[in-house]
């Protein structure tokens, strides 16, 4: 995959961990709020795995 898709994988993980975060503490669901904490840190990875991890675009 190209930078470009991998950042709107990251907006996309973002967008959903939220209200996910919001509604397991407000609900009282452990399970959804832990969801919503990994996808918060699988997002944030995203950015700092593109930096150092070589991207495989070889287009010819």
């Amino acid at each position: 995959m190209r930078e470009p898709m991998w950042q709107l994988v990251a907006m996309l993980l973002f967008l959903l961990a939220l209200p996910a975060l919001s509604a397991g503490t407000e609900n009282d669901a452990p399970a959804l709020w832990i969801t919503g904490l990994l996808a918060v840190t699988a997002a944030a990875a995203v950015p700092v795995v593109l930096k150092f991890a070589p991207l495989d675009d070889e287009e010819s």
